[in-house]
């Protein structure tokens, strides 16, 4: 188990995290974790708990939160004693493997150091970082002494990677970050005086000129000042066209990640050394410039820029990215990172005929983007399940472009060779999409403020919607189809990025920012972009994205509830369970015809709920019956009945597969929750706490925690409070998967603590 402090302050496993309540044992443990290793006296303990107010018992109220601490720890398994009482005060021992703080500044520290290897790892020290620090620390002492001193830390750190990247000539690149980083700390002059040289050397002078305006005017009505003697020497070198070379002082490279700060600024730091023919990404394609101008270091020349068309680049090759935190999964908050995609793997639209895999829930990418999740449907003579592509080649592709819909199918992942100046590939489409009326408004509703409007405020955040739900609910098909609907709100088009491989594994959040940097548009004519975020395993994957510039909206799908993500973004929340017996019923009518329904609407009712009314089921069953036009539905139901869901799949295509989907959902679970799902498959009816019990053999309060986390998981459903059932089709997978096993694996009493230990309900407390 291991803390972080670098955001809201919470526990994590490496898999689940936990995000602390906003009371005083929180406020205790912050206060602690601040100074790591360090005896911390009682009366600045006491401080950071009650503030100026303190009651007249706050020495024995002080103990009391201690041993609230330490029941806090037991129950994740920290050790008892992780809070150590010494002479006047309490420590708490912590390393880099333990406090995401240590492990940010040892990353800082290795960096200073590490010749080509610094932007990298500093890279991956950033992405530690996952939003605004301690938010959920009702402490304003800590707000007011420690938090500015760790965000000090942050920004030494972020400056001296703007740095590398402008000595590199990677001047585009760079100013996704400065963007954000010079609006979040409007008073920072170093960050502006970045911002500045970036815009002017891709030819952006008014822009570099008009943000110095806007530090300027800050600084007169915050503090009554002007800006420094470096940020005016830039003015007036940018209006006389010569700008000065190097960095701005302050902006060298870092030493060290002492405890009391970021660190000092050693010496140098220089302009490059001359190099003839570079060029930079700039307006118009790229061009040589002169070294001072942006040109590339000794080391070799700036790549050139790439003729694909906008917002379609190929994904540049960048230095290898250094190991995330050990054991926490994705990095949490990336602002530029390595791509994932080999060099020259461009990014755009599928060529005509060219074959493509969709991203499945099963985490094998399926053959249609309906079939993705299987709330599309295709009309009658469409081809059935394999007519629309997910939209990936493989998890470095990302399509790119105008959201509007077009004929015939479309998806991302093949380059087109000698493709220009056309738009970027378009969404899968999402023929003959049936159901799902609630939610896709409550979805439609949300994004149509990202396009254009409040996003475009200044400090907005876009929108962001969470869609969950299990194994083939369509969550992936929604996203998609509400995309078409909110089309004209965003001129920069739409992206659908992968967040898990093929295999099932998830992606690297600094593999997937790397990725969707260098999909999105740049300059600003093309608008915002509407981002899907598909088949999300974990928060951290994600947060690093939800603020990138170019952005007007994102939809996030998961089959995890993400409640971590919901805690500390506050995204809309759409939840898909299995479709009404109706929709069901129309959405096998809008594939198979009315004609044919009419002749045996028993049969249709049966073959639906056979199905457990999901609709990944429905499309396959669909998908048969379309090319087997004689075959009667009453026939088809005996023939499925006899070996289900076995035969929910087609054999043409193995991915398209309801057991496939299934086994890969239960392979991404601990074994011992896996296993508890299977025993309860045993259960007829309606799943409660005392009957889960009984069925596991373990203490109700154990019992209930694994019901929570399958829950989350999508696996269970909530009927209505304290009483959860599991979708027909998911038993019967269950109950088939038991039989070929000779039995679910054994749940004792000690694996069951260990899993509601260690398999944390997202966001839990």
């Amino acid at each position: 188990m291991r803390f972080q402090l670098l955001g809201p302050l919470s526990i994590t496993d490496g898999r689940d995290v936990v995000v602390l309540p906003p009371a005083k044992p929180t406020s205790l443990l912050a206060a602690l974790l601040v100074r790591p290793g360090e005896v911390v006296p009682t009366d600045r303990l006491r401080q950071a708990v009650w503030g100026e107010e303190q009651p007249a018992t706050a020495k024995a109220a002080l103990q009391s939160c201690v041993l609230r601490l330490r029941r806090l720890f037991a129950k994740y398994d920290i050790e008892e004693q992780a809070v150590v009482a010494v002479a006047g005060g309490y420590r708490v021992p912590a390393d880099g493997d333990t406090l995401d703080l240590l492990h940010f500044r040892r990353l800082v520290s290795d960096a200073a150091g590490a010749g080509e290897n610094e932007l990298p790892l500093l890279r991956t020290a950033l992405g530690l970082w996952r939003g605004p620090l301690l938010t959920n620390v009702p402490s304003e002492t800590l707000h007011r002494d420690e938090v500015p001193r760790l965000v000090e830390e942050r920004l030494r750190a972020l400056e001296r990677l703007c740095e590398i990247q402008l000595t590199r000539g990677r001047c585009r690149e760079v100013l996704v970050d400065l963007w954000e980083a010079t609006r979040t700390h409007p008073h920072h002059e170093g960050l502006a005086a970045q911002l500045m040289r970036a815009l002017y050397r891709v030819g952006r002078q008014t822009e570099a000129l008009a943000e110095y305006r806007r530090v300027r005017e800050h600084l007169r009505d915050e503090l009554g000042v002007d800006p420094g003697a470096e940020l005016q020497s830039l003015e007036l070198a940018i209006l006389r066209g010569d700008e000065p070379r190097g960095p701005v002082a302050g902006t060298a490279r870092l030493t060290t990640g002492a405890v009391g700060g970021a660190g000092a600024a050693g010496a140098g730091g220089g302009r490059p050394a001359p190099s003839s023919g570079a060029v930079v990404d700039g307006p118009g394609g790229a061009a040589p410039v002169p070294p001072e101008r942006g040109g590339a270091p000794s080391g070799g020349p700036v790549p050139p820029r790439s003729s694909a068309p906008e917002g379609m680049r190929p994904v540049p090759a960048g230095a290898p990215t250094a190991e995330p935190w050990p054991g926490t999964g994705p990095g949490a908050r990336p602002f530029a990172a390595s791509p994932g995609g080999a060099p020259g793997d461009a990014v755009g639209p599928r060529a005509p005929g060219a074959s493509h895999a969709g991203t499945s829930d099963a985490g094998a990418p399926p053959t249609s983007a309906a079939g993705t999740d299987g709330a599309g449907t295709g009309g009658a003579g469409t081809g059935g399940a394999g007519t629309d592509g997910a939209g990936t080649g493989g998890p470095a592709s990302v399509g790119a472009g105008p959201v509007g819909a077009g004929p015939g199918a479309s998806g991302a992942g093949a380059s087109i060779p000698g493709a220009a100046g056309g738009p970027g590939a378009r969404l899968p489409r999402v023929p003959g999409f049936t159901g799902r009326a609630r939610e896709t408004a409550a979805l439609v509703a949300h994004l149509a403020g990202g396009g254009r409007g409040e996003a475009d405020r200044p400090g907005s955040a876009p929108p962001v919607a969470v869609v969950s739900g299990g194994p083939g609910m369509g969550k992936t098909a929604l996203a998609l189809h509400a995309a078409r609907l909110v089309a004209d709100r965003f001129p920069g088009g739409g992206l659908l990025l992968p967040l898990t491989r093929a295999d099932g594994t998830p992606r690297r959040a600094d593999e997937a920012a790397g990725e969707l940097l260098s999909a999105l548009p740049s300059g600003t004519a093309r608008g915002r972009c509407l981002v899907i975020l598909d088949d999300v395993v974990h928060p951290d994957q994600v947060r690093g994205l939800l603020d990138l510039a170019g952005c007007g909206a994102f939809v996030v799908t998961s089959r995890m509830g993400l409640a971590a993500l919901v805690a500390t973004h506050g995204p809309a929340v759409v939840q898909l369970g299995a479709l009404p017996p109706q929709e069901s019923y129309a959405l096998l009518t809008a594939v198979l015809g009315t004609e044919r329904v009419a002749a045996e609407p028993e049969a249709v009712r049966a073959l639906a709920g056979m199905c457990g009314h999901v609709p990944l089921a429905l499309r396959i069953v669909a998908a048969r019956l379309l090319t087997r036009p004689r075959l009667g539905l009453a026939d088809h139901a005996a023939w499925l009945g006899r070996d289900l869901p076995g035969r929910l799949a087609l054999p043409d295509d193995p991915r398209m597969s309801v057991p496939q989907a299934l086994d890969g959902a239960l392979a991404r679970l601990p074994a011992p929750l896996a296993g508890a799902h299977l025993r309860l498959a045993r259960l007829g009816g309606p799943i409660t706490a005392p009957a889960a019990a009984a069925a596991l053999a373990l203490p109700e309060t154990h019992a209930e925690e694994l019901l929570e986390r399958l829950l989350d998981t999508g696996l269970l459903e909530e009927e209505r409070p304290g009483v959860l059932r599991m979708n027909p089709l998911y038993r019967a997978h269950a109950l088939c998967g038991t039989a070929r096993s000779g039995g679910p694996p054994r749940t004792d009493g000690g694996v069951a603590t260990a899993s509601s230990r260690h398999a944390l309900p997202s966001g839990a407390v």
